[in-house]
C-alpha cells in the first residue's frame, strides 16, 4: 500500500478491514430509529463540516424522497473510521477541498480513457486505494433497490463515488 497517496502533501493510508465495514453496517441496520438518529448527531458533532459537504451534496444531487442515504453512508464511514483509530480530528474545508479536487482528477481520467482502458484505469487507481473495502461496500449497497429505473447509472455511480470517496479520504486520513 506504499505509494498512493490521495495528494502529494498527505501521507499514505492504511487500509480499513473488511471485517469492521461489515460489523458496523450490521450494527446501523439492526438499530432502533432512535440509535441511529443518535449515531447521525454524533457524527454531526464530531465532523460538523463534513456533515455540512455532505448535506450540500444531497441538495444538490437528490431528489427530496432520495435524501439521506450519503448521509446514512457518512456515518458509516466515520463509525468505521473511529473505530480503526482514525476521524480523531475535525475535518476542515482545506482537506475536502483536497480529497475532492484528487477524485475530479481521478475521475476525469476515468472518463477521458478510451472505452477499452477504462478498466485498467479503474484498476490502476483501486488496485493500491487501501479503502477500497468500505467504499465497495457502499456501492454494493448503493446498487440494491430499482436505481437502474430512476436514473442513468454510470452517471449517478460516478458522482456517488466520488463523494463517498471523498467523505471516506478525508476520515481516514488520521
Amino acid at each position: 500500500m506504499t505509494g498512493w497517496s490521495p495528494c502529494g502533501s498527505v501521507p499514505p493510508m492504511t487500509g480499513l478491514a473488511a471485517e469492521l465495514v461489515n460489523e458496523v453496517w450490521s450494527e446501523l441496520l439492526s438499530g432502533s430509529p432512535e440509535q441511529l438518529a443518535a449515531r447521525i448527531d454524533r457524527f454531526r458533532q464530531a465532523q460538523p463540516v463534513l456533515a455540512g459537504y455532505v448535506r450540500a451534496v444531497e441538495e444538490g444531487v437528490f431528489a427530496n424522497d432520495e435524501r439521506g442515504q450519503l448521509t446514512l453512508f457518512a456515518v458509516w464511514a466515520y463509525e468505521v473510521c473511529r473505530r480503526a483509530g482514525r476521524a480523531r480530528r475535525e475535518i476542515d474545508e482545506q482537506a475536502i477541498e483536497a480529497m475532492l479536487s484528487e477524485n475530479e482528477r481521478l475521475l476525469a481520467a476515468m472518463e477521458a480513457a478510451p472505452p477499452g482502458d477504462v478498466m485498467s484505469t479503474a484498476a490502476a487507481w483501486t488496485e493500491n486505494y487501501p479503502n477500497l473495502a468500505l467504499l465497495g461496500a457502499m456501492l454494493r449497497e448503493a446498487m440494491h433497490g430499482d436505481l437502474e429505473e430512476t436514473r442513468r447509472v454510470d452517471d449517478f455511480l460516478g458522482l456517488l463515488t466520488l463523494h463517498l470517496k471523498t467523505v471516506i479520504d478525508c476520515l481516514a486520513l488520521d
